[in-house]
């Protein structure tokens, strides 16, 4: 038996579309954004003249804040224990705040994470873990959000929202239901 050998080639290098083309028409639609037409930045710590791209969008930013707010909190510092919940909590440089939440219910945990920035929302993520005789059931739901709306959101496993009732906005009150004990971890730092 004759042996064969495949070479895996990038989808990318098989349609080399270059992004970096411009049109002659200006009033062409454009569909692709590009590196290239995204501001830059000098690295300011280094005498390097290299250029960094900014962030591209707002969900970038966030998603930085999420990285940076996870960083940050000590779970030797800033861990509060409820009835039934456990707090990770912490406020960074007066504006950032990151509350990672986790309840366990009979067969179920419950693990919530929320960044909070100028007192505002921006960003969510549950997950759900339920246990039964011989199996578990995953679910979890992560939501970037602005001016109070969630301005996408990505579900995965099975869930609230395979609910035809669910509403990505239900996040906003599930988030206000833990006022009670945010204000007192916000209060006891």
């Amino acid at each position: 038996m004759k042996s064969r050998v495949f070479t895996i080639i990038p989808f990318f290098l098989v349609f080399n579309v270059s992004c970096k083309q411009k049109t002659e028409k200006k009033d062409a639609p454009t569909t692709i954004d590009t590196v290239d037409t995204v501001d830059t930045v000098q690295d300011e710590n280094t005498d390097n003249k290299e250029q960094k791209p900014l962030l591209e969008t707002y969900e970038d930013s966030v998603r930085m804040t999420v990285f940076d707010a996870q960083i940050a909190c000590d779970p030797k510092n800033d861990l509060y224990t409820f009835k039934n919940e456990e707090w990770l909590y912490c406020n960074m440089n007066g504006s950032v705040e990151y509350a990672f939440i986790e309840t366990r219910n009979d067969n179920k945990l419950i693990k919530e994470e929320f960044i909070i920035e100028d007192d505002e929302l921006i960003y969510a993520y549950e997950k759900e873990q339920t246990e039964y005789e011989n199996d578990t059931i995953y679910w979890s739901c992560e939501y970037i959000l602005k001016n109070s709306k969630v301005v996408k959101f990505s579900s995965m496993g099975l869930g609230e929202t395979e609910n035809p009732k669910w509403k990505p906005e239900s996040i906003i009150l599930q988030w206000k239901g833990h006022s009670k004990n945010y204000n007192k971890v916000k209060n006891k730092r």
